[in-house]
Order: structure tokens, then sequence, then C-alpha cells
């Protein structure tokens, strides 16, 4: 078996990278191959300025989920 480990931290070499190399020292004890990808790399803003404008305009917000947001303050659910 192989595990696939995702480093998605803008920051290649920081704390997440440090949390998944003992993460592969533990499944390495127990005889199993692992692989980190890096698919960060970039700072969040780094990577906006460098997308064409139209992935700029299609990129999701984190916004209120509505179905639990109410205008009248109590909720519809019981």
């Amino acid at each position: 078996m192989k595990v696939l480990m995702l480093n998605g931290s803008w920051n290649q070499d920081g704390s997440t990278k440090a949390g998944l190399d003992e993460m592969a020292k533990v499944f390495a004890a127990e005889g199993v191959e692992t692989e980190i990808v890096t698919v960060g790399g970039k700072p969040i803003a780094e990577r906006m300025r460098t997308d064409s404008s139209s992935a700029r305009r299609s990129t999701t917000r984190i916004r209120p989920d509505a179905s639990r947001a109410s205008s009248t303050g109590s909720s519809s659910r019981r």
C-alpha cells in the first residue's frame, strides 16, 4: 500500500510539511510507503494575481450558509 500526502501550504517547508514528515515516519514503521506532493507553493494572493481575469471572477467566496440564516432570527427546524 502507498499513501499519498498532499501539502497544500504556500510555505513548502513549514509546519504542514513537518507534520506530514512525522506521519510518514509512522507509516514507514508500519511498512507503508508514502509520497508527499506539494500542491501549494505560493501565497494565495500571489496565485490570484497570476490567474486570468476570468478565473478570478469565478473564484468561490466563503459566505454564511443561507440555509441556516433566517431574516426573522427564528429557526424553521424543530
